[in-house]
């Protein structure tokens, strides 16, 4: 198993830069955002407050704040949705209500150049926040380590 090593955040944006085919745009608006993301593959489920639904879309980066899926089928922004995943830091599965705050329906205006959308978590528990925070967060020993979800 091998991991990547990142002295400084800076070095980690470059690298996600390279890895990632970011648009000089793209890299702007990652500086401005308030959270660090951090790339996570994985299944989330979505329904609306109606019932409709299960939607199984892949996740491609998340936040203590946020998540971004990939998607061809994309919803308006404002729209409400309940996303339910596995976290990525504990074995439990997170539930929590979250609306569409961003559209990328070309390839430039998305990580990892697939159409999708970004949500915003309305309703994170106490603790389901840390543990994304814990996540996404650098490491104040050892600088940002880039591991294999279930390395842990």
């Amino acid at each position: 198993m091998s991991y990547l090593f990142f002295e400084t955040e800076a070095e980690l944006d470059a690298a996600t830069t390279r890895f990632s085919g970011l648009s000089h745009e793209s890299e702007a608006a990652a500086r401005k955002r308030r959270n660090r993301r951090r790339p996570l593959t994985r299944e989330v489920v979505l329904r609306d407050e109606n019932g409709w639904g299960p939607v199984a879309l892949e996740c491609i980066d998340i936040s203590p704040t946020g998540v971004f899926l990939a998607s061809d089928l994309l919803f308006e922004p404002g729209e409400g949705f309940m996303l339910e995943f596995k976290s990525p830091v504990k074995n439990t599965t997170i539930r929590v209500w979250s609306r569409v705050v961003r559209v990328a329906e070309v390839e430039r205006e998305s990580p990892q150049g697939q159409p999708g959308m970004a949500f915003e978590f309305l309703d994170l528990t106490a603790e389901q926040a840390e543990e994304l925070r814990h996540y996404a967060a650098p490491s104040p020993d050892h600088g940002w380590v880039v591991e294999p979800i279930g390395a842990h």
